[in-house]
């Protein structure tokens, strides 16, 4: 399963960017698809599948968690999973990615840094016009829950940047080139994606069962290494320590990740916790 995020604020130039990336990589996988059956089954995809959200819940947490869902649930499927979303908290971002990159899945991701703009919304009869019957699409913008207004949205928004560790844009779309750069967008993301589609096992091997012994009592004492030496400068509350252990063991259970990644995941729900 291939993953194509664009995160930025709703705007008119990112709109037109997203429709323009879609078209280029949709385009190529179906060039592809005349090559022979090996090269094929390396190269094609059977559908997408196009998330939009043109509107932020003021519960950063569930967002995350349907992010993880979307994902989690496409992951034996050869569809392109492509999602057109602010975006705007880096622990969203790296949630997302961190999640695809520990089931083996890999990621393009591009940033539109053009300010915000109403006419950015994309509706349902527009993405799947952009389709023209080649995937489905799934809206995800809160309507029945509290919003953040997109004034708030912009003064909180974390920019991504190209040193972050694993939600890094591989494009940053300048405001004053988003016009011409679509071209470029397209190659680095096909770049990233093109070799990613791979047969995979069914989706029941895939989901989530019990840790194994041996590996789950590596994890907890790194967690515990991990929290005696932060304790020698940091004071950690109890409750916020179980809870970083917590989120740490239920994102892992699908797919364990090497134990030289543990620490870095746990590292970062804790720090998530600690400055919240």
């Amino acid at each position: 399963m291939p993953l194509f995020i664009l995160s930025g604020l709703p705007s008119r130039a990112k709109k037109d960017l997203f429709c323009d990336i879609l078209q280029q990589v949709i385009r190529k996988y179906s060039t592809n698809s005349g090559e022979d059956a090996e090269g094929a089954q390396e190269k094609t995809i059977d559908s997408v599948l196009v998330v939009i959200q043109n509107s932020v819940s003021v519960d950063a947490k569930k967002e995350t968690a349907t992010m993880r869902s979307i994902i989690q649930n496409n992951l034996s499927k050869r569809v392109l999973v492509a999602i057109y979303a602010p975006l705007h908290i880096k622990g969203l971002r790296y949630e997302i990615s961190s999640t695809a990159k520990n089931m083996g899945i890999d990621m393009a991701h591009v940033y539109c840094s053009a300010e915000y703009q109403a006419e950015g919304e994309i509706s349902l009869p527009e993405m799947e016009g952009v389709l023209q019957g080649k995937g489905s699409v799934l809206d995800i913008s809160t309507k029945t829950e509290k919003t953040e207004e997109f004034s708030v949205v912009s003064r909180i928004f974390e920019t991504p940047r190209r040193t972050d560790k694993w939600d890094a844009p591989c494009f940053i779309a300048d405001s004053a080139n988003i016009k011409v750069c679509a071209e470029t967008a397209g190659d680095k993301v096909w770049a990233l994606l093109q070799n990613v589609v791979k047969p995979r096992t069914s989706s029941k091997k895939l989901t989530g069962g019990t840790l194994n012994t041996k590996y789950l009592q590596s994890v907890k004492e790194i967690i515990n290494r991990v929290l005696e030496e932060k304790r020698k400068s940091t004071e950690i509350p109890l409750k916020i320590a179980r809870q970083a252990e917590i989120d740490v063991l239920s994102s892992i259970r699908t797919t364990p990740p090497p134990l030289e990644k543990v620490q870095e995941i746990f590292l970062f729900f804790l720090e998530k916790y600690l400055s919240g």
